[in-house]
C-alpha cells in the first residue's frame, strides 16, 4: 500500500525513479502525497492501477505539482476505484484535467474530488458513469462540491448524451462563468440548463 506514503513531507521536492515503481500489488493511493506543496514532478503515467480502490486525497495540496504530471493520468486505467474525494484539491499549477479513462462504475465517494483548483480551466469527464445505488448511503452528498472554487474553470466535457437530473449534486458546484458559458451553449455540458433555485440539483453525469 502506498497509503500516506508520502503524506506531509512539506519540503519534497523530487522523487527519483517514481516511473519505474511496481505498483501492481497496491490497493490504496489514499494521500500518498497530500500536502506535498514542494512537489514538481511526477510520473504516474506507467502505474499499475487497475486494483486500486481508494485514491482519495492522493495529490491534495500539491500546490506546485506540475501539468505534465497529470496529463499522463489519462492512461490510467481504474475499474475499481471505489474512493476519490479531494483527490485533486488545491492543485494550483494544473489547467486542464483529462479524467475520462477513469472508470466511475464503482465509485461512491467523490465529494470535493476537483476543488480548490485556482488555476484549472478545462476538465474531460466525457466517459463517466455513476452508479447511483453505490453512492455512499451515510453521505447523501457524495457529489458535493466536486468542481467547488476553481473558479478559472471555463469547459467541462461531459459527452454522454443520456444524462440526468440527480438529487446528488449540486448546481452550485459549476463555477459561475461556467454556468453562464452553457446557458448560450459555449459549454459541452450536454445537459439542461443549470437551475436557478438553490434547492434544485443538476447532474453532469449519466447516472444509473
Amino acid at each position: 500500500s502506498f497509503e500516506r506514503a508520502f503524506m506531509n513531507c512539506f519540503n519534497l521536492e523530487t522523487i527519483e525513479g517514481n516511473e519505474n515503481w511496481i505498483t501492481v500489488n497496491n490497493t490504496n493511493l489514499g494521500s500518498a502525497f497530500s500536502n506535498c506543496s514542494k512537489l514538481t514532478g511526477l510520473h504516474p503515467g506507467n502505474w499499475e492501477v487497475a486494483g486500486i480502490h481508494a485514491f482519495g486525497a492522493c495529490f491534495r495540496g500539491c500546490k506546485v505539482l506540475e501539468q505534465a504530471a497529470f496529463d499522463e493520468l489519462v492512461n490510467w486505467v481504474t475499474p475499481y476505484m471505489q474512493y476519490s474525494s479531494q483527490m485533486f484539491n488545491n492543485c494550483n499549477a494544473i489547467t486542464k484535467l483529462d479524467l475520462s479513462s477513469f472508470d466511475m462504475d464503482w465509485n461512491g465517494y467523490l465529494n470535493q474530488m476537483i476543488t480548490d483548483n485556482s488555476n484549472l480551466e478545462e476538465v474531460n469527464v466525457s466517459n463517466w458513469v455513476l452508479e447511483e445505488s453505490n453512492m455512499n448511503q451515510f453521505d447523501k452528498y457524495s457529489l458535493f462540491a466536486i468542481f467547488n472554487k476553481s473558479n478559472k474553470l471555463k469547459k467541462i466535457i461531459a459527452n454522454n448524451t443520456d444524462m440526468v437530473n440527480s438529487k446528488l449534486l449540486s448546481p452550485y458546484d459549476i463555477p459561475v462563468d461556467v454556468a453562464r458559458a452553457h446557458t448560450v451553449a459555449e459549454c459541452e455540458l450536454g445537459m439542461p440548463p443549470l437551475p436557478t433555485s438553490r434547492s434544485a440539483k443538476n447532474s453532469l453525469f449519466k447516472i444509473k
